[in-house]
C-alpha cells in the first residue's frame, strides 16, 4: 500500500546575480571525514571543504547564499590491492592516459554526518556529500595505494537563515493589478 501526501514538483530557483553578492566570513564548527568501505576492501575517506559563501537577493527580494567547497579524498588501500607507485603525471582530463579497472560498490560506515558553519550574520550552513560512484583505475599512488575516481553529487546545502536577516530584508509593496476585473 502505497500512500502520496501533497508531494509538489520542484519549482526552479530563480537565478541569482553572483557578481553583486557579498562576501560572508564564517566560522568552521565541523568538517567531519566520511568513511566508506569499498566492494575491494579499501576504505575510502571523504572530507567536504567549504572555501567560500556569498549572500545576496534573488529576484523575489529574498536573501540567497551560495558557495565554494572542495573534496578532500583519502584512501587506506587494500593490502592485496597495492602496486607500484606510478612514473607518468596523471591527467584524469585525458582518459586515454589510464584505463578503468573495476566499478565499485560502497557502503558508508557509521552515522551520516553534516559539516556546520555559522556566518556572521547568524546563518547557520549545513552541507555533505553524497558519492554516486567509485572506479578504481590502472594508476597507482606514490604510497601504493591504487587511484579511484570518486564522483559525488552536488553538495547537498541547508541554510537557516537568521532572524537578523529576515528582519533586515524589505517586503517589496504590492501594486494592484489596475487591469482586474475586481479591485
Amino acid at each position: 500500500m502505497s500512500s502520496e501526501s501533497g508531494s509538489k514538483e520542484k519549482q526552479p530557483q530563480p537565478p541569482v546575480d553572483l557578481t553583486s553578492m557579498t562576501p560572508m566570513e564564517f566560522t568552521v564548527i565541523s568538517e567531519p571525514w566520511v568513511k566508506y568501505k569499498l566492494e575491494d576492501q579499501t576504505k575510502l575517506f571523504v572530507k567536504l571543504v567549504v572555501i567560500k559563501v556569498v549572500r545576496g537577493l534573488n529576484e523575489q527580494g529574498q536573501p540567497a547564499y551560495n558557495m565554494n567547497a572542495q573534496n578532500i579524498i583519502a584512501t587506506h588501500g587494500a593490502p592485496n590491492l597495492r602496486g607500484q607507485p606510478s612514473t607518468t603525471q596523471l591527467n584524469l582530463a585525458d582518459p586515454s592516459s589510464y584505463k578503468v579497472v573495476a566499478s565499485l560498490d560502497f557502503d558508508r560506515m557509521g552515522e551520516e554526518k553534516w559539516n556546520e558553519y555559522h556566518l556572521t550574520d547568524g546563518t547557520v550552513l549545513k552541507a555533505r556529500l553524497e558519492l554516486s560512484n567509485v572506479s578504481r583505475i590502472d594508476k597507482y599512488q606514490g604510497d601504493g595505494d591504487p587511484v579511484y575516481l570518486v564522483n559525488t553529487s552536488q553538495p547537498l546545502v541547508r541554510f537557516k537563515i537568521s532572524d537578523q536577516v529576515l528582519k533586515s530584508v524589505k517586503t517589496p509593496v504590492r501594486h494592484p493589478d489596475v487591469k482586474a476585473p475586481y479591485g
